[in-house]
């Protein structure tokens, strides 16, 4: 028998491996990990999708309008307006467009005015009365440019009761440019002609 007093000096020893110690916090360390991992992978995936339905897919939106602006299609209307930002940068190239438009516009109706004048101006220089000093001619022409403004001419002109110089000429190219030449031409060979000069000296 085993008396009190020996009994309270009794010691209980036990041992346990370090992996039984600490296998419990290793199964919940590795649990957390996974878990913030799975965590992360769902926000940037949730990321990575609203990006691309908020950022990307509008910019790819605005750089097609864009695409077919640049080209010359000045009647594509941008039109992204899931966001403030993207509405608000729609509006301003819309309004860019417009303005370019009006500009246009304007430029065109300038260039319009002065060819008229500059056809007026053209047509005004070639001769339009046919009636002759002599009955034993008869003369008649008439010029239609390709363009509001082309190179063409005629005249004729008398520098002597028995010699009448007609001319009919041909200024490569057109536009306005050619029918500044033509007058100046014109001008040269009507000078040259009153002063004697042959058509080989003019």
């Amino acid at each position: 028998a085993i008396s009190e007093s020996s009994r309270n000096d009794l010691i209980l020893i036990t041992f346990f491996s370090s992996d039984e110690i600490y296998a419990e916090r290793d199964i919940q360390a590795l649990e957390t990990a996974l878990a913030s991992i799975l965590l992360f992978t769902v926000i940037y995936m949730l990321v990575q999708y609203l990006i691309q339905e908020i950022v990307v897919d509008d910019l790819y939106l605005v750089n097609r309008s864009l695409s077919k602006i640049t080209h010359g299609d000045l009647n594509e209307v941008v039109n992204v307006r899931n966001s403030l930002e993207f509405a608000s940068l729609s509006d301003d190239i819309n309004q860019t467009v417009d303005t370019l438009k009006g500009y246009i516009k304007e430029a065109e109706q300038r260039i319009e005015d002065e060819l008229v004048f500059a056809r007026t101006i053209q047509d005004a220089s070639l001769p339009k009365v046919f009636e002759l000093p002599r009955e034993d001619l008869e003369i008649y022409a008439s010029m239609d440019p390709a363009k509001e403004v082309g190179g063409d001419f005629y005249d004729f002109f008398f520098i002597n009761a028995d010699t009448l110089v007609l001319v009919i000429a041909d200024v490569s190219g057109k536009g306005i440019p050619a029918a500044l030449f033509m007058m100046r031409a014109k001008t040269a060979i009507r000078s040259m002609a009153i002063r004697g000069n042959s058509p080989a000296e003019s």
